[in-house]
């Protein structure tokens, strides 16, 4: 999968994964029928939701996958690393100290 924190440059004003608004996919690689079934996820009610997300989560963890290749590795890492760029510059513009 192709996850972007952000579709700007680091400190381009844009916040990560976690920061983005609800109910907007910021994966690349997303499909318009993973669009609907995003959509419809967001429209149950938050028991639903919550049931839903876990039973993701658990079909995910039992899927069948092999760890990550070094090249997978490398861009996450830079990923991480642009985005802790973002908010360290973030944080020295506002004169707060991390």
């Amino acid at each position: 999968m192709d996850f972007a924190l952000s579709d700007r440059p680091a400190g381009a004003g844009r916040g990560n994964l976690i920061d983005a608004l609800p109910g907007q996919c910021q994966s690349v690689a997303v499909t318009e029928t993973a669009k609907k079934l995003l959509n419809a996820f967001d429209s149950l009610a938050e028991t639903d939701r919550h049931e839903v997300a876990r039973e993701i989560l658990r079909r995910t963890a039992l899927a069948e996958h092999g760890p990550p290749d070094d090249a997978e590795l490398l861009a996450l890492a830079d990923e991480v690393f642009l985005e802790l760029d973002r908010r360290e510059r973030h944080h020295l513009r506002r004169g707060v100290r991390a």
